[in-house]
Parts: C-alpha cells; sequence; structure tokens
C-alpha cells in the first residue's frame, strides 16, 4: 500500500425522499490495499457501493475516483470491478460462454484475458460446465473472474463469502489476497468481521450512515475487531 488515493468520499452525504442514508462520511482508498468497510444492514454500505460505481450522485459532498467524477464519467467504470454477493451469472450457459458474454462489453477478442482470469480463480478446467452445475464457491471465483477480464484498477467486493460453506471462505479469501499481491486496489464491504480482520490492513466502520471511525494496521492488531466493533455501533 502507498499513500496514493484511488479513490475518495470527501463529506459526502445521500438523502432517498429527504430521508438520509449517509451523514457527511469521509475516508480514501489507497492504492494496494485492502480496506474493509464494515457495518450493520442499512448502515449505507450499499449506497456507497453505488457512489463510487457511478450509479448514484451525492446529495452534498464529493465522490471521485481516479481523479474523476464516477457519475459524470462513463469511461471511468471500466477501471472498476464489482463483485456482488449474488453473482448474476447465465446459469444454462458454460463457464467460458459467461466469460465470453461479458468481455464483449470490453474487447472483440478477449481469449487471452479469459483464459488467464479462468486460471488466475482456479477455473480453468471447468471451461465447457454448465453454471448451474457449480458449487456457490465456484460461482463466486467465476464472478470474480468475469470482472477481471477488462483488467480493473479497482476491485469492489461486497460480501464476496457470505453463504459459502468454510471451504468455499477459504478461497475466496485466498483468492483476494492474489489479487492484493499483483497490485489491485480493493475495497471489501463484509459483514464477516473475523475475514475482515485477516485480510484488511485498515477498517472502516459505519452506522446509521455515519463513519464511526477508520481503524489502521496497528489498531487491529492490538485490538479485537469484532469487540471494537459492537462498541463502536452500540456506543453511537
Amino acid at each position: 500500500m502507498n499513500n496514493k488515493e484511488v479513490a475518495c468520499l470527501d463529506n459526502v452525504s445521500k438523502s432517498f425522499a429527504e430521508k438520509p442514508a449517509l451523514k457527511n462520511v469521509s475516508f480514501g482508498i489507497f492504492a494496494g490495499e485492502i480496506l474493509g468497510y464494515v457495518g450493520p444492514n442499512g448502515a449505507g454500505k450499499t449506497t456507497t457501493i453505488r457512489l463510487l460505481v457511478g450509479l448514484l450522485r451525492p446529495t452534498e459532498g464529493k465522490v471521485t475516483v481516479f481523479g474523476e467524477d464516477p457519475y459524470l464519467s462513463g469511461a471511468l467504470r471500466a477501471r472498476i470491478g464489482v463483485v456482488l454477493d449474488a453473482p448474476g451469472l447465465w446459469e444454462n450457459l458454460t463457464v467460458y460462454q459467461n466469460m465470453k458474454y461479458f468481455s464483449a462489453f470490453y474487447s472483440k477478442d478477449a481469449e487471452k484475458a479469459i483464459q488467464e482470469c479462468l486460471k488466475m480463480v482456479n477455473l480453468d478446467g471447468k471451461t465447457n460446465e454448465k453454471v448451474n452445475t457449480l458449487s456457490k464457491g465456484m460461482r463466486q471465483r467465476l464472478a470474480t473472474a468475469r470482472v477481471l477480464v477488462h483488467d480493473p484498477d479497482l476491485l469492489i467486493f461486497d460480501e464476496p463469502s457470505a453463504n459459502l460453506d468454510p471451504d468455499g471462505q477459504r478461497e475466496i479469501r485466498e483468492l483476494v489476497l492474489t489479487l492484493s499481491r499483483i497490485g489491485r486496489t480493493i475495497f471489501l464491504s463484509s459483514h464477516n468481521l473475523p475475514e475482515v480482520q485477516q485480510l484488511c490492513k485498515r477498517v472502516a466502520i459505519i452506522n446509521n450512515g455515519k463513519l464511526l471511525g477508520v481503524l489502521d494496521s496497528s489498531e487491529l492488531q492490538n485490538r479485537n475487531l469484532e469487540k471494537t466493533y459492537f462498541e463502536m455501533v452500540r456506543g453511537e
């Protein structure tokens, strides 16, 4: 990790029909880091992700990704990859067909990228298998391979290990670490606090739309994240 910010929320507030979802939230995502983002359901995590990818515009404040406003820059979205807890794959198509379909949005000839991405997530031997025959863990790895095919600089994971068994969770953790080692910047939104503490050097905690704090690596080493999380949320 270095001190260069690839994304930043600066005093961002977002309201829906005058109901606040985020209230003066400020934090940055540094190049090469895995930033954890944790909070209860309804805390504002999904709204934050939608702002980062340009699906929403803040009511107040400023969002920048690679120095640009993601809401205004369609081209910027090619530098971002998003993996949701619901993979959204074509169930009746094969692994390869899913990759081919998605890659067509970015490149007419992505064969090399498809093969490299499937190999990275250990699905190169499953090319011709239909998605509806894959385990949940394999589907999540395929969803990750799919967003890697256009070589994004910023990866956003939203509950990547939700509903996975222990083996599937381990596979996703190892994949996230691999992606970090090869230089990807990762924003990891998760309820899995032990997983977040294993993967992240910094963790931002949000509740009721307010950022309660950002814990750095020394704090994460010396404090129990789960205990600290509940103390901060309950003591708000």
